[in-house]
């Protein structure tokens, strides 16, 4: 993954308490006053069984894929490159613990609602 993990235990029940799996971007326009300077971008999540995936693109960058800038109906995230955040289920069962999701982008940080954790 091209950002940097804020913690990598990402156990909810931790010594941290609640901490989650923070993933800091590697660009300075994917969250806060950057994000509104260049008008906004993309960003995209992949939700497997055995990984999460979230790319972020800048509103001017010409890596934008296409099947993303165009919004063509279907898209290729195996063709969109390396992913700002990569989660890899190592010890966890995705499908029990994050339930359906909507993703919502307020003032540039990334907020996921309806993701309850189960206790274990």
């Amino acid at each position: 993954m091209k950002g940097w993990p804020t913690y990598h235990d990402c156990n909810s029940f931790g010594p941290m308490g609640n901490q989650g799996c923070g993933v800091v971007g590697d660009s300075p326009e994917s969250i806060g006053p950057g994000f509104n300077r260049a008008g906004g971008g993309w960003y995209a999540v992949e939700r497997t069984e055995t990984f999460i995936k979230v790319w972020f693109w800048g509103r001017n960058d010409p890596g934008v894929p296409v099947d993303v800038k165009d919004s063509l109906g279907s898209v290729s995230p195996s063709t969109w490159g390396t992913p700002t955040a990569h989660f890899v289920n190592k010890s966890c069962d995705l499908t029990k613990i994050f339930g359906p999701n909507n993703f919502v982008i307020v003032r540039g940080r990334l907020i996921v609602l309806g993701s309850a954790l189960a206790a274990s």
